[in-house]
């Protein structure tokens, strides 16, 4: 965290221009399944859910987000908007 903090800083006290985008990135990267299987054993544990949850390949998520989107309607929209506005309260 002290790392991303610095990198904004020295971004936002720069006499230079800024840049339009910036990736910063984790000098030691952990890699995304032990990232998730972590949260998931935590979720378990804690009690939040009985078991741990599926984990699909990007590849899999994205082929059913496509599908989904692909067969979307307009039920599907206010589905989304209603959730959206209900964590708003």
């Amino acid at each position: 965290m002290h790392g991303v903090a610095q990198a904004i800083v020295d971004i936002a006290l720069s006499t230079s221009a800024s840049p339009s985008a910036l990736n910063l990135v984790h000098p030691r990267p952990v890699p995304f399944n032990n990232l998730v299987s972590s949260i998931n054993d935590a979720l378990v544990k804690e009690g939040v859910i009985p078991s741990a949850l599926p984990v699909l390949t990007f590849q899999e998520w994205f082929a059913l987000l496509e599908g989904r989107a692909a067969a979307h309607n307009d039920a599907d929209l206010e589905d989304v908007v209603s959730h959206s506005l209900q964590h708003l309260d």
